[in-house]
C-alpha cells in the first residue's frame, strides 16, 4: 500500500475560456517551495483548430515570482499541432527555484487550443 496523502495536483495553465487559448500566454507563478523530489508535468490538449495551428509549451522558474527564466535543465513539451496531445515530463523540484510557471507560444492563422498543463508532485511532510 502506498501513502498518497502528500501528493498535490496544481493546475499551472488552465484553459481560460470555452474558446480556449487563442494567443500566447504565460501561466501565473506557482509557489513550489514545499514540493520535493521528481514531479510529473502533464500536458493535455485537444486538437488545435485554425490553419496550421502550433502550440509550444515550456517551464520557467524564479526566485521572486517576478523575474522568470528558462530552467537550468530545459523542460519543454513537444509541439502540439492539429492533433490532440497528451504528454508527460519529469521536473526535479529540488533543482527548480521557488516559483514555476508555464510559458505557451501559439502560432498559425486563427489558432485555438483547449487543454491544460498540470503538476503532480510530492509535498514535503513536516513532522
Amino acid at each position: 500500500m502506498y501513502d498518497i496523502g502528500s501528493l498535490a495536483l496544481v493546475n499551472l495553465l488552465p484553459t481560460p475560456v470555452a474558446a480556449g487559448f487563442t494567443v500566447t500566454a504565460n501561466g501565473a507563478g506557482v509557489d513550489a517551495k514545499d514540493f520535493v523530489g521528481i514531479g510529473a508535468l502533464v500536458l493535455d490538449f485537444s486538437a488545435g483548430t485554425g490553419t496550421a495551428p502550433t502550440l509550444n509549451v515550456k517551464i520557467q522558474d524564479s526566485d521572486d515570482n517576478t523575474t522568470f527564466a528558462d530552467l537550468a535543465t530545459p523542460v519543454a513539451f513537444a509541439q502540439v499541432g492539429a492533433g490532440a496531445s497528451q504528454q508527460r515530463l519529469a521536473l526535479n523540484m529540488d533543482a527548480a527555484r521557488r516559483y514555476i510557471r508555464v510559458v505557451s507560444t501559439i502560432g498559425g492563422t486563427t489558432p485555438a487550443f483547449i487543454g491544460s498543463v498540470n503538476l503532480l508532485g510530492r509535498k514535503q511532510v513536516m513532522p
